[in-house]
C-alpha cells in the first residue's frame, strides 16, 4: 500500500477525470498494476499536507464540542474514496503526525528549533526542546486524546470509510520541523492501555490498535514496549521504519504479533534507478525479517517532488504540471513486482542466493511459487533456481529486476 496525502491529491489534479483515473487505477484495480489493497490514513497534518492543521484547535476543548473532519473532505477523503472505487475492498490505517497544538507543552505543531511561525523557535536548549515537543501527560489531555481517535474513528464510519487500525503517532523518536511530536515508551504504553483501548472498546469500536510508528533503532524502547504487560491482549503489532529496520533482526516480540514497515524511505527526489533498487533491496529486508505488508509513501508528486518544508522527495508516479505527462518511476515498479505477485495471505519462503543479487521468494495460497531477483550488475547473468529439488533456469538482464512464477 501507500499513504493518501493532500499534496498527492493535488499532483493529479491538474489531469483529465479519465487520466487521473488512470493513475490511481495503475495502483489500486485489483486485477491488473500495483494491486494495492492497504493505505495509510493521516491522521491531520503531516509533512505532504497543504498546511498544516489538526481536527481541533479549540485551546482546552477537552470535550471535544469544536471536533471536525471538514479539511479531510477537501483531499485525504476523495482521495480515499476514489481510490476505494477502484479497490472496493481497500483496508485503511490511521497516525497523526501531531495531535492538537495545545495539546503539545510547546503548544507548536512542529518540534525542531526552526525559525519559523510554526516551529518552536530559536534559543532554546536541546533539552528544553524535547521537553517541549512531547504531548502533555496530564490525565485530563490523555482522555481527550483518546477521545479525539473515538471522534475520528466515528466521523470516517460516517463518511463511508471504515478504518481499521490505528498508531498512537507517527515516528515518535522524530523531533521534526513539521508536525510532530516525541514519546516516552511509558507514555506510549500508559495511553495505548489506560485510554485509547478502553475508549475505543466503549465506543463498541473494534479497531485495532499498533505500536507504532518506530523509526529508531533503540531496541531497549521498541522492546519495553511490545513486551509489556499492560499491552497483553491491546495490540495486534508494531509498525516500523527508516532506522527500525536495523532492530528487526532478533526482534523479541510476543507471538503473532504483526510487523508494518510503515513508510517506505523516500530518497531525495531523483526517482533513480539506482534509488529504485534501493527500494527493492529494502522490500527484500522487510520480509525477510518478518514484515506482513509493506508501506510506499507518496504514491503521486508532481516533478518538483516536495514537501511542504521543502524537502523533495521520490514517488511512485510523476505528474509534470507543465505538460500534463504522467511517468511512472522505478519505485512503482519495484512495489509492483512484489504486489502484482504475491497475493494476500502467501507466506515468505527462506531463500539464499549471491550475495549481491536480492531476492525474496514466496508460497501464494493457490501453492504456486514466485520469486523476486535483482541483477544489480552491467552483465546479463545465469541463474538455476532450485525449488524443492526442482531446478529452473533463467536469465537476468543486466541492471534489472525480474519476478518468476512457478506452479
Amino acid at each position: 500500500g501507500g499513504c493518501c496525502n493532500e499534496v498527492g491529491w493535488r499532483a493529479r489534479s491538474v489531469l483529465s477525470p479519465g487520466a487521473r483515473e488512470e493513475v490511481l487505477r495503475e495502483v489500486c484495480d485489483p486485477r491488473t498494476g500495483c494491486r494495492f489493497n492497504l493505505c495509510r490514513m493521516p491522521m491531520g497534518a503531516n509533512d505532504f499536507a497543504t498546511g498544516w492543521y489538526s481536527y481541533n484547535e479549540t485551546p482546552g476543548d477537552l470535550g471535544m464540542k469544536n471536533f471536525s473532519i471538514a479539511r479531510d473532505r477537501e483531499a485525504v477523503i476523495p482521495f480515499i474514496r476514489a481510490a476505494r472505487e477502484i479497490q472496493p475492498a481497500l483496508r485503511l490505517w490511521a497516525s497523526p503526525w501531531c495531535p492538537p497544538s495545545w495539546m503539545k507543552v510547546s503548544g507548536r505543531y512542529a518540534s525542531s528549533s526552526v525559525n519559523t511561525n510554526w516551529g518552536q523557535g530559536e534559543g532554546n536548549s536541546s533539552a528544553d526542546l524535547v521537553r517541549a515537543s512531547r504531548l502533555k501527560a496530564a490525565p485530563d489531555i490523555l482522555r481527550s486524546y483518546a477521545d479525539y481517535f473515538v471522534k475520528f474513528l466515528q466521523a470516517d464510519r460516517a463518511e463511508g470509510i471504515p478504518v481499521e487500525a490505528v498508531h498512537p503517532q507517527n515516528e515518535v523518536f522524530a523531533n521534526q520541523i513539521f508536525p510532530s511530536c516525541l514519546w516516552t515508551k511509558e507514555l506510549l504504553v500508559e495511553f495505548i492501555a489506560g485510554y485509547l483501548h478502553p475508549a475505543l472498546r466503549t465506543a463498541g469500536l473494534d479497531t485495532a490498535i499498533w505500536v507504532g510508528t518506530l523509526n529508531g533503532d533503540d531496541r531497549e524502547y521498541v522492546e519495553w514496549a511490545l513486551n509489556h504487560p499492560r499491552l497483553a491482549g491491546t495490540i495486534e503489532g508494531v509498525g516500523v521504519q527508516w532506522a527500525a529496520k536495523k532492530i528487526l533482526p532478533g526482534l523479541r516480540r510476543p507471538p503473532g504479533l504483526k510487523i508494518m514497515q510503515t513508510e517506505s524511505e523516500c530518497h531525495n527526489g531523483s526517482n533513480s534507478w539506482e534509488k529504485g533498487l534501493a527500494t527493492f533491496e529494502l522490500l527484500c529486508h522487510y520480509f525477510a525479517h518478518g514484515a506482513n505488508s509493506y508501506m510506499y509513501w507518496n504514491l503521486a508528486l508532481d516533478e518538483w517532488g516536495l514537501s511542504n518544508w521543502g524537502w523533495r522527495q521520490n514517488s511512485m508516479v510523476t505528474v509534470n504540471h507543465e505538460t500534463g505527462e504522467v511517468v511512472y518511476n522505478p519505485d512503482f515498479y519495484m512495489m509492483r513486482h512484489f504486489s502484482g505477485a504475491v497475493e494476500t495471505g502467501a507466506r515468505y519462503l527462506p531463500s539464499a542466493g549471491p550475495s549481491k543479487m536480492h531476492h525474496a521468494a514466496f508460497l501464494n495460497p493457490d501453492g504456486s511459487v514466485v520469486a523476486m531477483v535483482e541483477n544489480p550488475e552491467d552483465l546479463e547473468k545465469s541463474l538455476l533456481i532450485e525449488i524443492d529439488g526442482g531446478l529452473h533456469a533463467a536469465v537476468l538482464p543486466p541492471q534489472s529486476v525480474s519476478t518468476m512464477w512457478f506452479g
